[in-house]
């Protein structure tokens, strides 16, 4: 009996080691993968496209996902002259207002796109006229890399 008890105490300790591992394994691959270049880089050397604002809208859809069943995801959609739209999330909701003034119609809109994300969604910085409306935050990118190695270092203890 009491070898049982310890064969399940050793099992459960080896799966949570593998978790440990698993989520080290995820970390030391997206950290240096996803957020070091977008936080690094600067925004000179990424790419950009300019473009004319045709218009503007927000849409609401309904998130239809296990993780958050029922939640409405909100997004800024952009539309361009030439018929593309570039998304903007909630995360920027601060600077829709400023983005969908109706003076923006028919000007000259900036946006760079992130190193390894997509073209039509988030782009790292947006100028409308040569005037920034939003760009990546400096300010947070020593937290993100503290956090991100802080992280690493205890899932590793």
């Amino acid at each position: 009996m009491r070898n049982a008890k310890n064969l399940i105490h050793t099992m459960k300790t080896k799966d949570s080691n593998f978790g440990i591992f698993l989520m080290t394994a995820v970390l030391l691959f997206c950290v240096p993968y996803f957020v070091l270049p977008n936080l690094f880089t600067d925004i000179k050397n990424l790419e950009y496209e300019t473009k004319i604002v045709e218009s503007t809208r927000i849409l609401k859809e309904k998130n239809n996902s296990r993780s958050l069943p029922g939640k409405y995801i909100t997004s800024l959609i952009i539309k361009m002259t030439d018929g593309s739209e570039i998304q903007s999330s909630e995360e920027y909701d601060k600077y829709w207002p400023q983005i969908q003034k109706k003076d923006n119609i028919g000007k000259q809109i900036k946006y760079y796109h992130s190193v390894n994300g997509s073209k039509e969604h988030n782009p790292l910085q947006i100028e409308i006229n040569n005037k920034i409306i939003y760009k990546k935050n400096e300010n947070l990118k020593y937290a993100i890399l503290l956090i991100a190695l802080m992280l690493i270092f205890t899932s590793i203890l």
